[in-house]
């Protein structure tokens, strides 16, 4: 798991990376709101997007966590949480 803060110095913003041991403590039980970014590495559109929303992670910074998730692997906690990926 790498925070934004930990890369900052480098100009880059790293999102955490939520898998289903995480997800609950990260996500659902987070103090603060959270955008999760569904992802995979063959989608194109969502490669081209990250820069973005890790940009995002860093100017939001301790007011909102940005997580990803890759769809593929974590199929059960999309269907669980009633996600939609494509």
């Amino acid at each position: 798991m790498v925070w934004a803060s930990e890369s900052k110095e480098r100009g880059e913003f790293r999102m955490i990376e939520v898998n289903k041991e995480n997800f609950d403590d990260e996500v659902t039980k987070s103090a603060i709101p959270v955008v999760v970014d569904l992802w995979g590495p063959k989608c194109g559109p969502c490669l081209a997007l990250m820069p973005q929303v890790e940009a995002l992670a860093g100017s939001y910074e301790g007011r909102v966590k940005f997580c990803k998730l890759r769809s593929e692997e974590h199929t059960s906690e999309l269907q669980s949480h009633q996600s939609i990926s494509y």
